[in-house]
């Protein structure tokens, strides 16, 4: 996904789910992760003490409904 303000790594691949590191563009700062989050059966953010505007929630929003749109296609 492209971002204006962040950066998805992909940092692990699992048999069936993936871990993304989420990391500023603008200093490279480690925001939080991104990772299966089984009860619920999607992808959800765990951000490491962090602030947030609009924008950048909503640029990681897209992501997490982008990845667990794909997890579900792919045969979840």
């Amino acid at each position: 996904m492209n971002s204006r303000w962040l950066y998805f790594y992909l940092l692990e691949r699992k048999s069936k789910t993936n871990v993304w590191t989420v990391n500023s563009k603008n200093q490279g700062t480690l925001l939080g992760e991104i990772r299966w989050y089984s009860p619920w059966r999607q992808y959800c953010f765990y951000p490491i003490n962090s602030i947030f505007n609009s924008e950048g929630l909503g640029e990681i929003k897209k992501f997490l409904d982008d990845e667990t749109e794909k997890r579900r296609h792919d045969g979840a």
